[in-house]
């Protein structure tokens, strides 16, 4: 985990191949990603789930933001056992 801050318009990117939540702690960003624009005002949240070849864009608007940022985990797959039958 680790806080960001953004002067106004100041663009951030990341590898959208890592899950993550992002909090706005101040001010107000736009988040681009996978073809979704998100605004978030302070207070607010917004998690993305990981894909590969995706650019994950933040930017800070109508003035300077912070933004909490955190690495989330991929969902857990529940394991599968073999069933066995005795006849």
């Amino acid at each position: 985990m680790y806080t960001l801050p953004l002067n106004d318009q100041q663009l951030s990117s990341f590898d959208g191949a890592v899950a993550r939540r992002l909090l706005c702690e101040a001010g107000m960003v736009w988040i681009s990603f996978d073809g979704e624009d998100i605004l978030l005002h302070a207070g607010e949240s917004w998690s993305q789930d990981a894909r590969h070849g995706e650019r994950l864009l933040v930017q800070a608007v109508a003035g300077n933001a912070r933004v909490r940022v955190e690495r989330t985990r991929a969902p857990a797959v529940a394991a599968c056992l073999p069933l066995r039958f005795s006849i």
